[in-house]
């Protein structure tokens, strides 16, 4: 029994033309070129999307795990060391200047007081919205 593609082994040729290019000759028979070129002409479509969505779920997927990764570690940090601050009895705007003073002293990307203030909510560390309101008990 002959296998289908037989023919290949006898009349596929491949030549490196550069770096990032090689000329592939095949030699079929005229009866099965149709055939051949619709597959080949599936085969490429193929791969393109398989490229594609690889493309796409390769350059995301490590770096929102990262990005996740480096965000959890610092709500844990800022968490632990808000938590620190207030058991010292310091107030929630004072805890958050110290720890922006730390983070700052690091020349830490995520050390502003407003970003702290924000993480610390995202975190579970809410604080109450808007500003405190004084009150009159005349």
């Amino acid at each position: 029994m002959t296998p289908l593609f037989s023919f290949l082994q006898d009349s596929l040729e491949v030549s490196r033309i550069d770096d990032e290019q090689v000329r592939v000759t095949v030699n079929l028979p005229v009866d099965l070129l149709p055939y051949h070129l619709d597959l080949f002409n599936a085969l490429s479509g193929f791969i393109r999307i398989v490229k594609r969505k690889h493309s796409l779920t390769a350059s995301a997927k490590p770096s929102d795990h990262l990005g996740i990764e480096f965000r959890d570690r610092f709500y844990a940090r800022i968490v632990a060391r808000f938590d620190a601050l207030g058991a010292q009895g310091l107030t929630r705007s004072a805890a958050i200047k110290a720890i922006s003073a730390e983070l700052n002293k690091e020349q830490h990307p995520w050390a502003a007081i407003d970003l702290v203030r924000s993480a610390l909510s995202a975190a579970g560390r809410p604080g109450k919205i808007g500003r405190p309101r004084s009150q009159n008990n005349d």
